[in-house]
Parts: C-alpha cells; sequence; structure tokens
C-alpha cells in the first residue's frame, strides 16, 4: 500500500490472482469433476446439466465469478509481463500498445467466461437423453443380438 504505482499494483495483483485462481482450480475439481472424494459425479455425456447442477449451490456462483475473474486478469496481464521479459516489447511505446492488446484480450476473454457462467446458471433443464441406443434384429434376421451403439 505505500507504493501506489500502476506497476506495483499490477505485480501485487497478478500474485493474489494467482494464489485465488489455483485455489478455484482445486474447488472447481473437486466440486465438478470428483477428483477429490467427495465431490459431484461429472457425467461427461451431460457435461451443461452436470456444470448447471453444480452452479445451484449457494456459494458456487460468487466463487465461479470471482475464480474466472482472476484467472483472466491473471492471464492477460501474465501475457504483458512475458512479452516485456523475454524482450518481445523493448520500447516504452511497444509496451503500452501490447498493453492495451493485452487488455482487450483480457475483457474479451472475461466477457466470454461470465457469459458462461451466466448461460449455465440461468438455462432450462434440458430433458434425459439415453446414453446408449439398443437395437435388435427382427426375427430371422441374424438371430436377434442386442448392440449398444
Amino acid at each position: 500500500m505505500r507504493y501506489r504505482y500502476g506497476g506495483n499494483i499490477r505485480y501485487t495483483l497478478q500474485r493474489w490472482t494467482g494464489i485465488v485462481t489455483f485455489l478455484f482450480i482445486l474447488v472447481h475439481l473437486w466440486h465438478v469433476h470428483w477428483v477429490i472424494p467427495g465431490g459431484a459425479e461429472f457425467d461427461a455425456h451431460a457435461a451443461a446439466e452436470t456444470t448447471r447442477a453444480a452452479l445451484a449451490a449457494g456459494w458456487a456462483g460468487p466463487a465461479y465469478l470471482i475464480g474466472v475473474l482472476c484467472a483472466v486478469f491473471h492471464l492477460a496481464n501474465g501475457i504483458w509481463t512475458f512479452l516485456i521479459v523475454w524482450g518481445v516489447t523493448i520500447g516504452p511505446r511497444s509496451q503500452v500498445i501490447s498493453g492495451y492488446v493485452c487488455a482487450v484480450i483480457g475483457v474479451f476473454v472475461g466477457l466470454l467466461g461470465l457469459g458462461a457462467l451466466f448461460t449455465l446458471k440461468t438455462m432450462e433443464a434440458p430433458p434425459p437423453t439415453p446414453h446408449a441406443v439398443t437395437a435388435t434384429h427382427p426375427p430371422g434376421g441374424g438371430g436377434g443380438a442386442e448392440l449398444d451403439l
């Protein structure tokens, strides 16, 4: 808080958003993909429905909102910092231009993430569909064996 320059603030936010993003990924893996025991059972055939159900928990919506925004800032600021540190943008003018480009990329990816969260949170539950279709051969047409397609 003693150094209120933009570079110092971005440096601090980069570290904090990295920690929050890491914790968010762990919670996401536990909550949706049951990697850690006790999480939801993820069904790949109904991924949108499973995610919608997971977001129905009272804490999940705000947690996912914060996690997505932290991940987006961390990505956009990390790309901008990478370009400077690796000597791609050497001069001040190129750093300002790349900063604007990374900010636009961050806003775009952030809007995509927020749009996906909003859609998953508000969509109607689709009717259940069977995962396997069973077909049988007609009598006299090859023995009547069943096939799972």
